[in-house]
């Protein structure tokens, strides 16, 4: 996926109405593949009006997410 390449976003009803990510263009991608799990297990959530997101954002929600469940901190350990 290139950086300026967008994906469309469509809505699938499992109970209630979530939305996934759908490539536009043929071949693996992982990125996809991860930002739909966190979709459908309610981790992240996207704009219900978007119909379209770019790679950097798609990025930029896993980034957030990584940072969201790190550990966090308390003290400097010195080894």
């Amino acid at each position: 996926m290139g950086k300026r390449s967008q994906c469309c976003i469509t809505y699938i009803s499992i109970g209630k109405k979530v939305p996934i990510v759908t490539q536009n263009q043929n071949g693996p991608c992982p990125l996809i593949a991860i930002i739909n799990v966190l979709l459908l297990n309610g981790k992240i959530t996207l704009d219900s009006t978007a119909e379209v997101v770019t790679s950097s954002q798609l990025m930029g929600y896993l980034g957030d997410i990584v940072l969201q469940t790190m550990p966090q901190v308390g003290s400097v350990h010195r080894w």
